[in-house]
C-alpha cells in the first residue's frame, strides 16, 4: 500500500495497549475485565465472570475465577496456547458494530508461575503458534491504535481474515496464581462490492503512511489525470460506517473537513510550499446501489485557496 501512496503523493500531505498491564497509553481509556485499563471510547462492563479475585488467601485458579474450566481461547482462537494447568473464563462480547471487529474479553489463571514468567510463556509461544507481533489493535472496533509493546498479535491474510489479540493486565496473586485476561477480535465480513468495476483488487494495509482504512479494504489505483487522482475501495460494512471512520481518519492525518453529507465527506490540507493553496479530497460512498462497502476517492493537487 505504501507503493499506493508514492503515487498520488502529489495529492496529500505527508502527516504524521499500551497495554501496561494496568494502563494503556491512549488519551481515552475503557475500563478492562480486570481493573485495567485499554485505549477506546466507552467503559465496558464486568462481566459476572470476571477475573477478579475472590478471595485474598485464594488457593487455587478455579477461586480466583468461578465458572473457569479447561484453559481454551473459545470460539475462533483455538490456537492461542495456555501454560499447564491453566484455567479460562467463556468469552464475554465487549463491543461489535457494522464495518468493526468483534471484540470478546475472556480471562485466565495459571498456577505455579509468576507474571514475569507468563509474559515470557507468550513472548515465545504466540510466535510458534504462527501469530505475529502487531503495533496496533482496533480498540474501538475499527481505528487502530498503539499497542506500545510486545503483547499483541495478529494471525492471517492481511487485512482478509486477519485476526487479533492482546494481552492485558497480568498480576500475581498469592500461592503463585497470576490471573491475566484476553481481548481478541474477529473480522467484520468482507465488504459487497461490484466486481466488474474493479479490474483488480489489491488488499490494503489497514495502517498507512497518510491516514488509516476501514478494516478489510481492498482497492484499484486508476491512476492519475490531470488535476485528479481516483482510487476505489471496497471496505467492510456500509457508507455510514465507512464516512464515519474517514472522517475520523482523515482529521488524525491533519486534514480539514469542509464539507459532509450522506454520501460524501470532503478535506482539504494546505501545500507546505504556500499554506494559502491546499490539496483536497473528496471520498464518496454509498452511490453503487446494492453494493454498500465500494466506495471512492479522488485527490487533487494544490491549485485552489483553501477554504
Amino acid at each position: 500500500m505504501h507503493s499506493f501512496h508514492r503515487r498520488v503523493a502529489y495529492a496529500m500531505l505527508v502527516m504524521a495497549l499500551s497495554f501496561s498491564f494496568a494502563a494503556c497509553d491512549a488519551t481515552t481509556t475503557v475500563t478492562s475485565t480486570t481493573g485495567g485499563t485499554q485505549p477506546g471510547g466507552n467503559t465496558s462492563t464486568t462481566p459476572a465472570n470476571s477475573a477478579t479475585p475472590t478471595a485474598a488467601a485464594a488457593t487455587t485458579c478455579a477461586a480466583l475465577l468461578p465458572g473457569s474450566g479447561p484453559a481454551s481461547g473459545g470460539p475462533n482462537f483455538g490456537d492461542i496456547p495456555f501454560p499447564p494447568n491453566s484455567v479460562t473464563t467463556p468469552q464475554v462480547l465487549h463491543s461489535s458494530g457494522t464495518g468493526q471487529y468483534t471484540i470478546y474479553l475472556f480471562n485466565a489463571c495459571s498456577p505455579n508461575t509468576t507474571a514475569a514468567n507468563v509474559h515470557a510463556f507468550y513472548a515465545t509461544q504466540m510466535l510458534a503458534e504462527g501469530w505475529g507481533q502487531d503495533p496496533t489493535l482496533p480498540f474501538d472496533g475499527a481505528y487502530q491504535q498503539n499497542c506500545g509493546n510486545a503483547y499483541c498479535w495478529e494471525k492471517g491474510p492481511n487485512p482478509i481474515a486477519r485476526r487479533l489479540s492482546g494481552l492485558e493486565s497480568v498480576t500475581d496473586h498469592a500461592n503463585t496464581l497470576v490471573t491475566y485476561t484476553w481481548r481478541v477480535f474477529v473480522p467484520p465480513p468482507q465488504g459487497a462490492c461490484k466486481a466488474s468495476d474493479f479490474p483488480s483488487m489489491t488488499n490494503a494495509s489497514p495502517s498507512l503512511e497518510q491516514y488509516q482504512l476501514p478494516p478489510v479494504t481492498t482497492y484499484y489505483d486508476f491512476g492519475g489525470a490531470a488535476g485528479n487522482h481516483e482510487t476505489l475501495f471496497c471496505s467492510a460494512g456500509d457508507a455510514a460506517s465507512i464516512l464515519a471512520f474517514m472522517k475520523k481518519s482523515v482529521v488524525a492525518a491533519g486534514w480539514k473537513i469542509t464539507s459532509t453529507s450522506a454520501t460524501q465527506v470532503n478535506a482539504e490540507s494546505p501545500d507546505p510550499s504556500n499554506h494559502a493553496i491546499c490539496f483536497t479530497l473528496n471520498i464518496t460512498a454509498g452511490t453503487v446501489a446494492g453494493y454498500p462497502g465500494e466506495w471512492s476517492q479522488n485527490a487533487h493537487p494544490p491549485v485552489a485557496n483553501c477554504v
